[in-house]
């Protein structure tokens, strides 16, 4: 008893001496320890008394269910509230982690890069300067990474307050309703599960309290958070132009190392190849493979220095395009849709390189990436084989007495060759390492291409999309209209022309035979468009004759016309490129000589057209064009090309330039009076009778498309208006290009068409000749007279299956031809999908019903459909 009783006071003495430990263990966990605590004792006490209840098997499983989710929920409260704990204690600390940013940014960066230059070794070797630049590169990788990181970061804490507000007041209103507890009868086996629900309730609403809280502190603290996100980027993108500079110094450093070394290494080479002048054939051809291995090494080492450069570019591109991805689908799911989005979103549009371009630098860089290992192969094996001097001194003399002519032919080879081979040694290893260095920046290369050329597809892909459905300016009003004069005057500034001349005429005496040469060019083009009007009425005189049918006449007129409609079109070529020669990239020379090598096409289409449509030209003689047709087209074509084509050029000048007032000026005011133009023209010749039909009653897609075509221009005209300036462009750009498109398919399926009339014509000629001859034939035995007619030869139609293979292939190129001009406009009717104008109900394959849209894409369709089926 004693024993027992000095047991139970030694057990006693423990106990309370651990009880106040253990309360103030309690007390130092947080809350939501005592909560769930408290709620898993709860939950623990509810599962005995269903344990020793004697409940139905309906009620026992609905109360374990609300156990169970009691215990779900108070695992998911307490992170919750951890989550609070840590969002306020991270809120406490973030004034001072923005201080500490602050005098982070006011560093000196310049003396920090001088202080480290300085602190570099002197006299350090080519190997040490490597791993200093790998250890610098390291750095830099890691700097980018956290940068990326903390974009991502800093572009959903953009996004955040937006849902934070909606989630905020969703869980308001759940507390709310939470507010009061599930009531009920305790009476009986039902106590227990009334029990459970109420315990699940108060996990639930403590959850829901959690979660609002937690929204709360995220949304008080989200503009201390963002602003601490804003400097540490611009912190570590410090930091990392400061590791940049310092990668970049090394690079020269090395370089300049080695080149310095390796001069002196390839002159003690070209020496020693001298002074071996007159040895043995064996003894000359080792030194000069020891030259042409240093060589190699100088020339690796260059390249190497350039593949790093290379590679530097390649990231910095990389980063941007990777971060205007990120941007952009930011401020679309921002839900920005304002000028100043749209202005940002279409200049990244054609900031853009275009992905065929990048493809065809990642193959370069694979295939010299592949030379590069193959020759580090072959490398290994040439030292595997000097690893052993004397193996390899006999080989070489084994392989010199086999093609020796006489027994003097290796004299002297036995002391003169065993220094070269240990320097091809020494050679071999200093190009191992460099070789090694290329392979590493040229997959570093690969990879950043490639993961540049997805972010590129992805962002035009993007842009593609979205970008004609955003504005790039303001719509017209006072304001716009008193910055016209000050566009126009930017237009035609004459300072600018001044200097473009000056820059002319220095160019000119810098490189006169380029200049000359062009004008020669110019010259014999203009002499030659003289000779084309007679020598294409002479081809049109040949055509007359019926006996001798001769594709050769049309061909010689094509010919001529080509060379009528080439100086105009040449010469614009011209300017174009020796104006982009005069200045810098992006001055106005070189966006000048760039808005002239954009009117080129579609010039050239017009004179093409305007030489077929002369008297006795294609059209006429040989085309068989009625003169209805043909002289509408002659007296409206100059006036509206003349109109259109200035218009063009003025656009494509003010697009290239990125001036915001001539965009906003010069482009809208010559979108507009493009898009007005245009669509007279089309209400004129789509008139019955003029260039389409023979003046019948017209059909109705006659009607349809003289009716649509000049509103669609006017609806271009007013999106120009409205703002869309860009977009608009793109599609006048479009529908120019349609326009050369139709003129270059129906000048050449003209020639195709002759071809097959001048064959028909040669068979009917066959005929005719058999027909005669048979006459005479039958003429000898009779005196009656026999006579042929003529007018068979010179058939005007083809027969029905050559009209139905012509028609087929117009309807083929023009279908293909229109596919490839509308390919860049065409993702953006994607966007239709995204708008949905009613929803209807059907049934899924599980048998659940389900609410479907109908999108203005389908809509649109359908109406297309409809309307052709009508037609049809």
């Amino acid at each position: 008893m004693p024993t027992n009783t000095v047991s139970n006071d030694l057990t006693g003495s423990k106990l309370r001496a651990i009880l106040p430990a253990l309360l103030l263990l309690m007390l130092a966990f947080s809350p939501w320890t005592m909560h769930s605590s408290r709620a898993s004792v709860e939950s623990d006490l509810i599962r005995a008394e269903v344990a020793q209840a004697s409940l139905d098997a309906a009620t026992l499983q609905l109360a374990t269910e609300a156990l169970d989710a009691t215990d779900t929920a108070d695992r998911e409260a307490a992170a919750l509230i951890k989550r609070v704990d840590e969002l306020r204690a991270e809120h406490a600390g973030l004034p001072k982690r923005i201080e500490d940013l602050q005098k982070a940014l006011q560093l000196d960066r310049e003396q920090a890069l001088l202080s480290w230059s300085r602190r570099l070794p002197v006299d350090a070797d080519g190997e040490t300067l490597e791993r200093l630049l790998e250890q610098q590169q390291r750095s830099v990788a890691e700097l980018q990474a956290q940068i990326d990181a903390v974009e991502v970061e800093l572009t959903v804490s953009l996004t955040k307050p937006l849902q934070a507000a909606s989630d905020i007041a969703t869980l308001r209103r759940r507390v709310e309703d939470m507010a009061t507890p599930p009531i009920g009868n305790k009476d009986g086996e039902r106590g227990v599960l009334l029990k459970a629900q109420q315990l699940r309730h108060a996990s639930e609403l403590r959850r829901a309290k959690a979660e609002l809280d937690l929204r709360v502190i995220e949304q008080d603290s989200a503009a201390l958070r963002q602003r601490q996100l804003e400097l540490s980027l611009r912190e570590l993108r410090q930091r990392l132009g400061l590791d940049q500079r310092r990668v970049e110094i090394l690079q020269d450093r090395i370089a300049n190392l080695w080149r310095t070394e390796l001069q002196t290494r390839i002159e003690q080479l070209t020496e020693t190849e001298n002074e071996l002048a007159g040895s043995a054939q064996v003894v000359l051809l080792a030194a000069a493979e020891n030259t042409g291995l240093g060589g190699e090494l100088v020339d690796n080492h260059e390249q190497l220095s350039r593949d790093r450069q290379a590679l530097a570019s390649i990231e910095e591109e990389r980063d941007y395009v990777t971060e205007a991805l990120r941007d952009s689908r930011a401020r679309l799911d921002l839900g920005g849709a304002t000028e100043h989005v749209g202005r940002w979103m279409w200049t990244e549009r054609r900031r853009l390189e275009p992905p065929a371009r990048l493809r065809q630098k990642l193959s370069s860089t694979r295939i010299a990436l592949a030379d590069l290992r193959l020759r580090l192969v072959t490398l290994n094996d040439q030292q595997q084989q000097l690893a052993d001097i004397p193996r390899a001194l006999r080989a070489l003399r084994e392989a010199s007495e086999a093609g020796a002519d006489d027994e003097l032919s290796d004299a002297g080879s036995e002391e003169l060759l065993p220094p070269l081979l240990h320097e091809r040694v020494e050679l071999l290893r200093l190009l191992e390492p460099v070789l090694t260095r290329r392979i590493a920046a040229l997959q570093q290369s690969e990879t950043a291409l490639h993961e540049r050329l997805e972010a590129t597809e992805a962002l035009q892909s993007l842009l593609d999309r979205h970008l004609l459905w955003l504005p790039s300016h303001g719509v017209v009003d006072a304001q716009w209209l008193k910055r016209i004069p000050a566009g126009l005057e930017d237009l035609t500034m004459p300072s600018r022309f001044a200097t473009t001349l000056k820059l002319a005429v220095r160019s000119m005496g810098e490189r006169p035979y380029l200049w000359g040469s062009c004008m020669i060019v110019v010259l014999v083009l203009v002499s030659l468009r003289l000779l084309a009007p007679p020598r294409i009425r002479a081809q049109a005189a040949l055509i007359d004759r019926p006996r001798t049918p001769n594709y050769r006449a049309t061909g010689a007129a094509f010919l001529w016309t080509v060379l009528g409609a080439l100086p105009l079109p040449v010469f614009i070529a011209l300017a174009g490129l020796l104006l982009q020669q005069l200045g810098n990239p992006g001055r106005y020379s070189d966006s000048l000589g760039r808005a002239c090598m954009a009117l080129v096409t579609p010039l050239l289409a017009v004179q093409l057209l305007r030489w077929s449509l002369i008297k006795d030209g294609l059209a006429h003689a040989h085309f068989g064009w009625r003169e209805r047709r043909r002289q509408t087209l002659l007296r409206l074509l100059p006036l509206t090309a003349a109109i259109v084509l200035s218009m063009h050029f003025i656009t494509t000048l003010a697009f290239v330039r990125r001036s915001d007032i001539a965009i906003d000026v010069q482009a809208r005011l010559a979108v507009v009076t493009s898009a007005l133009v245009l669509a007279w023209a089309f209400w004129h010749l789509l008139r019955a009778g003029r260039v389409w039909g023979a003046g019948i009653k017209p059909s109705a897609t006659h009607w349809l498309l003289r009716t649509v075509l000049p509103l669609l221009l006017l609806a271009n005209g007013a999106l120009a208006l409205s703002g869309y300036i860009y977009s608009s462009g793109v599609l006048l750009k479009s529908l120019l290009e349609s326009i050369n498109l139709i003129i270059v398919v129906t000048i050449g399926l003209g020639m195709l068409e002759r071809w097959f009339l001048a064959g028909k014509q040669k068979l009917a000629l066959r005929q005719l000749e058999a027909s005669e001859a048979a006459a005479r034939e039958n003429a000898a035995n009779s005196t009656e007279v026999v006579v042929i007619p003529e007018d068979d030869i010179s058939a005007q139609e083809v027969g029905s299956q050559t009209t139905s293979f012509l028609r087929g292939l117009r309807l083929s190129l023009l279908t293909l031809g229109l596919l490839w001009v509308w390919v860049d406009v065409l993702p953006a009717i994607y966007r239709l999908d995204e708008i949905a104008l009613w929803h209807f109900s059907d049934t899924a394959p599980d048998g659940t019903a389900v609410e479907l849209p109908v999108t203005l894409a389908a809509a649109l369709l359908g109406a297309f459909a409809l309307v052709v089926t009508v037609l049809g």
